[in-house]
């Protein structure tokens, strides 16, 4: 018989939290999401705590109307150790463009939307790394079992023309070292199905009122 060779733990309860959503406060929103069963052996490959972040990358696929301002795109990473009050910081993203991106670029044009790909930028990268660090590091000292990682984006998006009463639907990705291609994260959601309470069509101001 095979023996099979069992992997430890991870360090962290890691919550992927990949979401294009229209105001930053819809950080929390993203935890409901829907994951796609095949996508998760995929995730359950990551290991937060020793990827490299370097070749992490984040993509959206949006409908042709949408346009994200990419000088507003920014990733949020959190660390919570038990009932400790969360560590938060913010890291700017970056576009990015190449084999896999086109790839993905063209099946999604055939199905009339746009896709749009980020990576944590050069600038901030080694801060990510040093966080992710020191949370690791965090938790050893302080022996806390109870600990959770969570990485999210919040980009704010323009309105090329007017939105009628259509539905909006958007895809997300995500890529790592482990997983070595995007792996979707949310498929075809509307994105007026985010919160029902808020008013985010509205919230979306015109593209010739905001900057690209």
């Amino acid at each position: 018989m095979k023996r099979v060779r069992s992997r430890p733990a991870p360090s962290f309860s890691v919550y992927i939290i990949v979401f294009v959503v229209l105001l930053p406060m819809c950080l929390a929103i993203a935890a409901c999401a829907s994951v796609p069963l095949r996508s998760m052996p995929s995730l359950a490959r990551i290991d937060f705590p020793t990827t490299d972040l370097a070749a992490l990358r984040v993509a959206v696929s949006l409908p042709t109307e949408l346009q994200p301002l990419d000088k507003e795109m920014r990733l949020t990473a959190q660390v919570k150790l038990g009932d400790s009050v969360p560590e938060t910081e913010t890291f700017e993203l970056e576009r990015v463009l190449g084999a896999a991106e086109e790839a993905l670029i063209a099946q999604r044009l055939q199905l009339g939307q746009r896709l749009h790909a980020y990576r944590v930028s050069s600038d901030d990268v080694q801060r990510l790394v040093l966080f992710r660090d020191r949370a690791v590091e965090r938790k050893e000292s302080s022996g806390q079992q109870n600990a959770s990682l969570s990485i999210g984006i919040s980009p704010k998006v323009c309105a090329k023309r007017s939105l009628d009463n259509t539905r909006l639907p958007f895809t997300t990705y995500l890529k790592t070292s482990e997983t070595g291609s995007y792996v979707q994260l949310t498929r075809s959601m509307d994105i007026r199905q985010i919160d029902e309470t808020s008013d985010l069509i509205n919230a979306i101001q015109p593209c010739e009122a905001t900057y690209l």
